[in-house]
């Protein structure tokens, strides 16, 4: 072969290496049918470079990348389904990618496997082994994920001895007896749990790693009863400073009236670096009621994140979720903190606000005139944020069924296109012949508007519950296809006398229709946030352009919903 031909083939594998991120599994599947060489250097690669199992299908739509750069492996795509086919499905997939695998295991770098992919755990709990057993004795996998507590138990042990891993998850600051750590581990998650200790001494090589090579740090408190303030005693206790985290997320907990935002805050700082901190999430759970422990955190932390871009701060309500005022009182907190933030206006890239609202949308103190404060709250502070790209908004709209004129404006008085006028009606007499069993009353009550927009928001939440860690990770995975039956819950059942016809086929036309509603707030989004690019409300993705590119829903508009048009 001549020089010349040398250079026009790596040309021709360099272009097409490149194109291969923009490829989903399927695309990649019909490459590598191509030609040898394109199936040995980029598509084999490609489609074992990342494997995540998952129970349910992804959502796929043309022109949308998320599907692009890792092989999924799912249930039965369709809309209706029982628990028996779906594990049918997934069975007999898992199998066949087993039978493969070993022959290709050595292009697996990353391995994800998402919590409770069967229903039937004790028929399937030897297949499971046996895929585990193949992914532990790779040594050349850098990440391995897995989900369900239940397996991850009993493979903590088998990965800490894989010496290429760069992604490790320990419990309690435990190790093993003759455990090693892989030297190139620069991300980790801790898991605390009950069994957690806070007076043992850290293990000298896992201090190293701590202290020298993390970059990525997640510290999770798997039971709410847990102190954070007692996991920085510890780490204080130990002498640990993480010198080079730059992406933390952490549970802080809070339930002793003698332990205070400050305190936290002052042994917080001793253990981390701040100022280094581009990248930080934060799950709040306090069970002191009208505590200010959040605020005073938040006020010292805000000023010495120099390098802060990417934000996550949820709300985790130990008692009293749906209470107006614990979710104004959370909305002040997060606005404060983030005008505090040194240049927000030209720094801040992403931003995650998941609020705690009840699974039936219904509250107390929910008034219309507190929803539109609510509202005008963030209508002033969201356009501080003029380089903002990323909005993430996991639980808008179980906040927004709080408000029963806003959901009821929704379904009677909401979006005139031929779609919504065909079907919101539909859903008026689905709310006219159902009940659930309301635990307040000890009885069946009929269903109404905050209570049906409740249990859809939380569906939706359902699209990337359990496929992503990080809030802020949203845009890195694909969401899964839900639907709901329009029943289950709490105990939802229809009258006797009512022939019932709703199942998960009429699901997503419910969806388009609040998609629709949605519009709303996204012509305000766009409008507030000129640097935005891409969006996720309450599951609904949507990706925004510079100008009105868009037909979507009959108007030209700088955005459109991807998966729900």
């Amino acid at each position: 072969m001549s020089t010349f031909d040398i250079s026009e083939t790596d040309n021709f594998l360099t272009v097409w290496s490149n194109v291969s991120y923009f490829l989903n599994q399927n695309e990649l599947l019909n490459l590598a049918l191509v030609s040898k060489k394109l199936y040995d250097k980029i598509a084999l690669p490609k489609l074992y470079n990342k494997i995540h199992i998952t129970k349910n299908p992804i959502l796929r739509v043309e022109g949308c990348y998320l599907d692009c750069n890792t092989t999924y492996i799912s249930g039965y795509r369709s809309i209706q389904k029982t628990n028996d086919q779906n594990d049918l499905f997934l069975f007999d997939r898992i199998e066949q990618f087993i039978s493969v695998l070993e022959k290709h295991s050595h292009l697996v770098k990353e391995f994800i496997l998402d919590d409770s992919i069967f229903t039937d755990i004790s028929g399937t709990q030897q297949l499971v082994s046996q895929l585990i057993s193949i992914i532990s004795n790779i040594q050349t996998i850098e990440k391995i994920l897995i989900r369900d507590p239940m397996v991850s138990s009993k493979f903590t042990e088998k990965k800490h001895l894989i010496e290429s891993l760069k992604y490790l998850e320990l419990y309690n600051f435990m190790f093993f007896e003759g455990d090693s750590i892989a030297s190139d581990v620069t991300s980790m998650k801790i898991n605390i749990d009950s069994s957690f200790d806070p007076t043992i001494i850290i293990d000298d090589s896992l201090m190293n790693i701590l202290i020298n090579q993390l970059d990525t740090l997640e510290i999770l408190l798997t039971d709410e009863h847990l102190n954070f303030m007692e996991i920085l005693e510890l780490l204080n206790r130990n002498k640990v400073l993480f010198k080079n985290v730059r992406a933390l997320k952490f549970s802080f907990t809070h339930f002793q009236d003698d332990t205070s935002g400050k305190l936290i805050y002052d042994y917080f700082s001793q253990t981390f670096e701040i100022n280094n901190i581009e990248k930080l999430e934060i799950n709040f759970c306090c069970h002191i009621e009208y505590c200010n422990c959040i605020d005073n955190f938040l006020e010292l932390l805000a000023p010495q994140m120099e390098k802060l871009n990417k934000i996550a701060l949820a709300d985790s309500l130990y008692q009293n979720k749906g209470d107006n005022t614990l979710q104004e009182h959370f909305d002040a907190s997060v606005g404060k903190f983030l005008l505090c933030l040194p240049n927000y206006e030209t720094q801040l890239k992403e931003l995650c606000i998941r609020h705690d609202p009840p699974l039936n949308g219904l509250g107390t103190d929910t008034v219309e005139g507190n929803y539109y404060r609510r509202r005008k709250f963030y209508e002033e502070i969201l356009p501080n944020f003029k380089s903002l790209e990323k909005l993430i908004v996991p639980r808008m709209l179980q906040s927004i069924s709080l408000y029963e004129i806003i959901v009821c404006d929704l379904l009677w008085n909401g979006c005139t296109c031929s779609h919504c006028k065909k079907y919101l009606p539909y859903f008026d007499e689905y709310l006219m012949n159902h009940q659930y069993y309301s635990r307040e009353t000890g009885s069946y009550e009929d269903i109404i508007p905050p209570v049906m927009f409740g249990y859809v928001g939380d569906m939706l939440d359902q699209r990337n519950r359990y496929e992503i860690d990080w809030d802020l990770n949203c845009f890195k995975y694909n969401p899964v296809n839900i639907y709901w039956n329009f029943h289950g819950y709490e105990q939802i059942h229809h009258f006797h006398n009512y022939k019932c016809n709703f199942d998960e086929n009429i699901f997503h036309a419910l969806l388009v229709c609040v998609a629709h509603f949605f519009n709303g707030y996204m012509d305000h989004l766009v409008a507030f946030l000129p640097s935005l690019k891409v969006a996720m409300l309450s599951g609904f993705y949507y990706t925004i352009a510079d100008k009105e590119l868009y037909l979507y829903n009959g108007i030209q508009r700088r955005y459109k919903c991807i998966y729900d048009q």
